[in-house]
């Protein structure tokens, strides 16, 4: 029997966490830039526990000082006009991701557009920019630059 609690307890430190289908309600899911169906792998997940004093788990992965993450909040528009079901009928689900000068972050999809906004909780303050874009187009994303003083960014998109 402790066989097969500590091969589940294994088991799970290599694979447990949400998916993109299957979201934690706290932890958005990570995607992965590249192949954005797929999750970035971050065995068994990170947790603030996990880090050394005066640091916390960060959705980029690893662990960083406290005064150097803060939250980021996307706002968009579409055309100029806030989203909504209407204004979102043409890109209903949208592709988001996060970056630094020289280094793509992680992204978020599918992110419902009719939202207007999304927050990610804990980002590194040398994460600055944002790229959005509408979900499996293959065009070019539209790109803001988030606030150094209130974390937020708001990026309008043109259909």
């Amino acid at each position: 029997m402790r066989a097969v609690l500590v091969l589940t307890i294994l088991a799970c430190a290599a694979g447990c966490g949400g998916t993109p289908s299957e979201p934690d309600a706290e932890d958005p899911p990570f995607l992965d830039p590249i192949n954005p169906g797929g999750p970035i792998a971050f065995p068994g997940g990170c947790q603030d526990s996990w880090c050394s004093t005066g640091e916390v788990c960060v959705r980029t992965g690893g662990c960083a000082p406290v005064d150097q993450v803060r939250a980021i909040h996307v706002y968009w528009t579409l055309s100029g006009k806030p989203a909504d079901a209407t204004t979102c009928e043409r890109a209903p689900s949208l592709y988001l991701q996060i970056s630094q000068p020289g280094e793509f972050g992680p992204g978020w999809a599918p992110v419902p557009c009719s939202q207007g906004k999304f927050t990610v909780d804990k980002i590194p303050t040398s994460y600055t920019e944002v790229d959005l874009s509408r979900r499996g187009s293959g065009a070019p994303p539209q790109h803001g630059t988030i606030d150094a003083t209130t974390g937020e960014v708001t990026i309008d998109l043109p259909f």
